[in-house]
């Protein structure tokens, strides 16, 4: 208990500094998001206008601001106005307090500008957007009267009889309570309503609202949505945190308005997927202040904090917290010296916006990312960076910055790439190009060489952007078409540089450069060296990854290459995957093919087996969750059962191994794929018998006719998988993340299998819910780059890389760029993106073969160091394999990409001495 309580009162300290640094010592803004929290409490208040209830000093209060028509008539510059509202609910009621001043008493501004009956209107709809399209309207006036409204049409209905409402006058201000049913304000997903609170007149012409920055003369503007939280708790954290870049210090108020604990896990959130847990905290009932001082290292918002309970319940969560820069007075006084330094007239015409308005916060965030952009160079004593209409700067192929991502002022800006590599492998880097105010049109790549390497080792690629509902926007697909006009809206632009050195290329540094250019004749020189060491990486690794793809059962696909036949679309998958160092798997169709689906032995089996000690003949489904529909008795269907369906393609299987040994094929490297066997849990979820009797016969059948062997995947260690009967008829076991559990061993006998002569390996989706995971949890795209390093540790030979293109991709909607995925989650099996008739790849496909090239160094520097023991080089090697940070963690990767990039070269160096 006293380990909960410790978090309870530090847990602020650790959130914050889980992000990278913004700079130093600079004063920043973090604004709380439109969103209102409405807070539990249980225990009804007493409607008696006085908000006598202690719950309610601790409810945070919603502020009012001027409107547009009030500011321009009375020439006020200040946007808060002295009028307060507070949200609460108890799961039957929602109640409002309301506490406000008369504008013609003190603290008002008297005379012809003010109205004389004013009040509060509450305007409720079922939508976001402009309140005046549908809502209910109730107005409270300052004597206490009530009156409920329809303003057009409405999916609401208040009934004034079922309101409870008590209005208390005092000098000079006004208080009100109010309880309204929820059942009547049409509460959708995730416990949601929409909201206009504004103060005003009857006559509907506001003097302040809830929602700031409105600027029209009429404040029928922005509904906020309203989140009705399901715990008695409030964090009392201010709209605004003013605070430098390093620190926050100060106290913070929590109050649980309870009458028992808040008990649950403690996370903060950056999307409804992407979370970090803080672990289990305790909220006993009443109030507590927390001194804290936490880091704030970070621009990446907006975050939030929620509590869940044991089963996964949400019960409280605070709104939404965002970025808003630096602070208006530090930037205003700045601007002036900036425009002396650098005579650009974008700091002098900023200067002006600023001074001038009396919206500054709006003007400020409008203009963040067009400022970063000018400070950057200014920060890292480059201001001639600011002579041409972009710059760049490099960054190693694992950043993921969206184009829209604001740039840290104080990030170092290298304008050259150092590269090293083994022969045989690829490396990659990034250059992000950035306009300052004005377009850029024509951007393109106009060079990328290095002197003696061979041209057709060198790729370029501009990086478009994917969007995940529910995650945001990251890198991934890496076009070909590498001419943009680059827009300020659009914030940068990122290309992607891959070079394939050839095992043949003899050791030495190279250098060469990239030219970067616009239409306009601007260019911008990168220069580029790259150290190849001494050494080749193992053609055929010791660890092997299998790619998937479902060339026919895609519709899009379908779509998106009209002429190529199933032959044509097979052969330009399998030559997109091999080109990568991997062995190309065709996975099982969906089931809506699985009639026109055949077996084949393709033209390139015997380069695979060679590489990867494996052909694969085809793939069988996994019968009940998949075809339990499609196998009900259809009189049109060639197959009325999941046995006749098994059946007739093991007679196919039989022809392709006799084919296999006509041609002299090792059988032990044969096999066929079966997706996954069920767990006892998931039979008896779908209404069927616990045990897999009926699918291992069926397999063992297939395994007795046809010589084969057989690999498959196990998914569900908490719901029993079976895996000591698979082992009767499973040559190849495929486990899949959930055996890899975070600091604990793995759940599955690895080496026992290995030992009674099994083959072991990782069955890893690298589609829709790990892409958002990979990309957003996980520091960089680090997670990525890290795999293999981790099959090194857990002893595996295999990994089957779940998919390169998937069933349903036609999910993803290619209106317009970036690309966007219309299933929550993200974008099912892309590794690779269709383009201009063929394929270009992924960002992560490119992380992939990084990380197979990491193996495969990995593997050769333990081979080298056991080849010299007691040389300085072999035990720092041993020292360098034994390091934690890359290897014992399946599911967490806390390294920098610099970090990692680092250990790559310093195991090259020692293995080049090793070598000589």
């Amino acid at each position: 208990m006293m380990a909960r309580r410790f978090l309870f009162s530090t847990f602020l300290g650790l959130f914050l500094g889980l992000f990278p640094t913004l700079g130093e010592a600079r004063e920043i803004l973090l604004q709380r998001d439109q969103e209102l929290p409405v807070y539990f409490l249980d225990e009804a208040p007493e409607i008696d206008g006085e908000g006598k209830e202690g719950f309610w000093e601790g409810v945070p209060a919603i502020p009012m601001h001027l409107s547009g028509k009030t500011a321009f008539e009375t020439g006020r510059t200040e946007t808060a106005y002295p009028a307060k509202v507070r949200l609460a609910h108890d799961g039957t009621f929602l109640y409002l307090f309301v506490d406000a001043v008369n504008p013609a008493a003190p603290g008002g501004e008297p005379g012809k500008d003010c109205w004389e009956r004013d009040g509060m209107e509450l305007v409720f709809s079922t939508q976001a957007g402009k309140a005046s399209s549908a809502c209910q309207v109730i107005f409270l006036d300052r004597f206490g009267q009530l009156q409920v409204a329809p303003r057009n049409a409405s999916g609401i209905s208040l009934d004034k009889a079922r309101l409870r409402w008590k209005t208390v006058q005092r000098q000079g201000a006004w208080s009100t309570e109010l309880a309204i049913p929820l059942a009547d304000l049409a509460i959708g997903p995730q416990g949601i309503f929409h909201a206009f609170l504004g103060r005003g007149n009857y006559e509907q012409e506001e003097i302040s609202a809830s929602t700031p920055g409105v600027t029209s003369f009429h404040d029928w503007q922005a509904t906020r949505p309203c989140r009705l939280l399901q715990a008695p708790l409030a964090l009392a954290l201010p709209d605004t945190f003013p605070c430098d870049s390093r620190r926050f210090a100060g106290t913070l108020a929590f109050h649980n308005y309870g009458k028992s604990p808040v008990e649950g896990e403690l996370r903060v959130c950056r999307s409804e997927k992407a979370y970090d847990s803080l672990g289990e905290v305790l909220f006993p009932t009443g109030d507590h202040a927390c001194q804290a001082e936490f880091s704030l290292v970070n621009h990446s918002l907006p975050f939030w904090l929620e509590v869940r309970g044991r089963d996964g319940r949400l019960l409280w969560r605070t709104a939404e917290y965002r970025y808003a820069g630096d602070s208006l007075q530090s930037v205003v006084e700045a601007l002036p010296a900036y425009f002396q330094q650098t005579g650009h007239p974008y700091f002098q015409e900023l200067h002006r916006r600023l001074s001038r308005t009396e919206e500054q916060v709006a003007v400020y965030r409008a203009e963040e990312k067009t400022l970063r952009r000018f400070l950057a160079p200014l920060r890292n004593g480059r201001p001639e960076l600011l002579e041409k209409p972009f710059y760049f700067y490099t960054a190693t192929s694992m950043a993921k910055d969206a184009s829209s991502a604001i740039l840290p002022e104080t990030l170092p800006l290298p304008q050259e790439v150092s590269l090293s590599a083994a022969k045989g492998e690829t490396v990659n880097f990034q250059v992000r190009v950035l306009p300052l105010d004005k377009p850029v049109r024509g951007l393109t790549v106009k060079e990328f060489y290095l002197y003696d390497i061979p041209q057709a080792g060198l790729n370029a690629y501009r990086i478009l952007d994917l969007l995940l509902p529910g995650d945001g926007v990251f890198p991934d697909p890496l076009s070909r078409h590498l001419t943009v006009d680059l827009t300020p809206e659009m914030n940068s632009a990122t290309y992607f540089f891959s070079l394939s050195i050839p095992r043949s290329q003899p050791a030495g540094t190279y250098t060469g450069s990239l030219v970067l250019a616009d239409g306009e004749g601007h260019e911008q020189t990168c220069p580029v060296s790259l150290k190849v060491w001494d050494f080749a990486l193992p053609d055929s690794p010791r660890m092997f990854a299998v790619i998937s793809y479902v060339a026919k059962a895609s519709p899009l696909y379908r779509q998106e290459f009209p002429e190529k036949n199933e032959y044509q679309l097979d052969k330009m998958f399998r030559e997109l995957i091999t080109s990568y160092g991997f062995m190309p798997f065709k996975g099982c169709s969906h089931p809506d093919y699985l009639d026109q689906e055949h077996m084949r032995l393709y033209d390139d089996w015997r380069d695979l087996e060679r590489r990867f000690h494996m052909v694969h003949l085809g793939s069988l489904p996994w019968y009940y969750d998949w075809l339990k529909g499609f196998y009900e008795y259809d009189k049109n269907r060639e197959y009325q059962t999941a046995q006749e369906y098994t059946r007739s393609r093991i007679q196919e299987f039989e022809a392709l191994a006799r084919q296999l040994r006509d041609q002299g094929a090792n059988m032990d490297n044969a096999f066929a794929y079966y997706d996954e066997l069920e767990s006892p849990g998931h039979l008896t979820r779908i209404g069927r018998s616990p045990d897999n009797s009926e699918s291992l016969g069926l397999l063992k059948e297939l395994k007795e006719r046809t010589g084969l062997k057989l690999f498959t995947c196990f998914c569900f260690p908490n719901e029993g998988d079976d895996v000591p009967a698979a082992e009767a008829v499973v040559d190849l076991f495929l486990f899949n993340s959930n055996y890899f559990p975070e600091g604990t061993k793995p759940l599955c006998d690895i080496e026992g299998l290995k030992a009674r002569g099994k083959r072991v390996g990782w069955y890893w989706n690298v589609d829709k819910s790990p892409l958002s995971f990979n990309m957003a949890n996980w520091p960089d795209n680090v997670g990525l780059r890290t795999h293999f390093h981790k099959m090194h540790r857990l002893g595996l030979e295999y990994t089957l890389l779940w998919g390169l293109c998937s069933s349903v991709l036609e999910r993803v909607d290619r209106t317009g760029h970036p690309w966007v995925s219309t299933h929550p989650g993200g974008v099912d099996g892309l590794l690779a993106y269709p383009e201009d008739g063929g394929l270009v790849p992924s960002l992560r496909l490119e992380l992939l073969r990084e990380s197979d090239n990491d193996g495969r160094l990995i593997t050769l520097a333990e081979e080298l160091a056991e080849k010299a023991p007691g040389s300085p080089a072999a035990a720092r090697i041993q020292e360098m394999l034994q390091d934690d940070r890359f290897f014992a963690n399946p599911r967490k990767c806390s390294l920098t990409p610099r970090e990692v990039l680092d250990f790559h070269d310093e195991l090259g160096s020692l293995m080049e001495a090793l070598t000589k």
